[in-house]
């Protein structure tokens, strides 16, 4: 099977755009961000049009694929605080995270697709 890094692209969109990039402890260029922002998830491979979520149910199945998407996707930030974003499925394989960062410091993102 194809790896997520295959069929995903992952983007960040700070709400203040071009932040400058600036050296981090290691000498690893870190982004000096807006603590608040998107980050997108993207499907580039292969968006299925439809996924059964719920059997036995059509108009149900219908409201959850176009609520939440054909793909099961989590977004977490990791650092000074732990927040799990809450997804908004945009169509066309693309999800939405929005956040809020209200500690400073250094911050890892995970995201996956179960």
């Amino acid at each position: 099977p194809a790896t997520m890094e295959k069929v995903f692209s992952t983007f960040l969109c700070p709400s203040v755009p071009k932040m400058p990039m600036v050296p981090g402890e290691t000498g690893n260029p870190v982004l000096r961000a807006d603590p608040t922002g998107t980050i997108l998830v993207v499907r580039t491979m292969g968006c299925p049009e439809e996924r059964t979520i719920i059997q036995g149910d059509a108009a149900l199945q219908e409201e959850a694929v176009a609520r939440f998407g054909p793909d099961e996707v989590a977004v977490d930030m990791e650092g000074p605080e732990l927040l799990s974003l809450k997804a908004d499925y945009l169509g066309a394989c693309v999800y939405a995270f929005p956040f809020n960062l209200t500690v400073d410091g250094m911050v890892s993102v995970r995201a996956r697709v179960f």
